[in-house]
């Protein structure tokens, strides 16, 4: 997918997060599995339904 695709799926999907990982492909909870349950961790113990979307870019190291 371009680059420009997932900011643009961010705006079509509402109350959607946009998570940039450094060295990461497709597969974020194999790829980067401390970064992805972090993450998820995150999401779903916090208010994860902001009204507001949100873009990050993620340069963690494991």
């Amino acid at each position: 997918m371009p680059l420009y695709g997932p900011p643009m799926m961010q705006l079509l999907i509402p109350r959607a997060h946009l998570v940039w990982i450094e060295r990461c492909g497709h597969l974020p909870m194999i790829e980067r599995p401390a970064i992805y349950h972090r993450l998820l961790r995150l999401f779903l113990t916090t208010d994860g339904a902001h009204e507001q979307t949100q873009s990050l870019w993620l340069p963690f190291v494991d």
